[in-house]
């Protein structure tokens, strides 16, 4: 779908000055567009399992990414930095992000920003929402979460809480 937009902006851009010319073009854009498919073919889901001290990560090639649970990397570099690859190569028409975590370390934060910047960064993603869980009374998640929201240009934040656990 995105590819199809983009191939009808290109063409509506270009004039057609005589046959051949547009024919060439077409090929042209053919090319483009087998290595564009490529791309996307070779991108693979993420998923890792949550443990005591990391997130269950699941980012699928549709849009669909989730990190739930604790952030407490040894290495949040490690972590964070092939789930950033993976967005910055997202070319989906919409993106949903939920975060629910229900604690991150001061390393793990920068990474989620770092992440966020380069998702709202990504030109090939028309709309981008972020579900930011958080639990009743967790001031402290909802003001980390609209410091995000603020040096984002494209996102959209919703707030979601739930009630404190037992």
């Amino acid at each position: 779908m995105v590819v199809q937009k983009t191939v009808t902006k290109i063409i509506r851009k270009v004039p057609l000055i005589n046959k051949n010319c547009h024919l060439f073009f077409w090929f042209v854009i053919s090319l483009k567009l087998l290595v564009v498919i490529k791309t996307i073919r070779q991108m693979e889901s993420i998923k890792v399992d949550r443990t005591p001290y990391l997130p269950l990560i699941d980012f699928t090639t549709e849009g669909k990414l989730k990190l739930e649970g604790r952030a407490i990397p040894e290495d949040a570099n490690k972590l964070f930095d092939p789930m950033i690859a993976f967005v910055k190569q997202l070319s989906v028409e919409y993106v949903s992000l939920d975060i629910n975590l229900d604690y991150f370390n001061t390393a793990a934060s920068k990474k989620i920003l770092d992440l966020l910047k380069a998702l709202d960064a990504n030109s090939s993603v028309e709309k981008i929402l972020v579900n930011w869980h958080f639990e009743e009374g967790d001031e402290d998640s909802v003001e980390t979460a609209e410091i995000y929201e603020e040096l984002l240009y494209r996102t959209d934040f919703r707030y979601i809480q739930y009630e404190e656990a037992a």
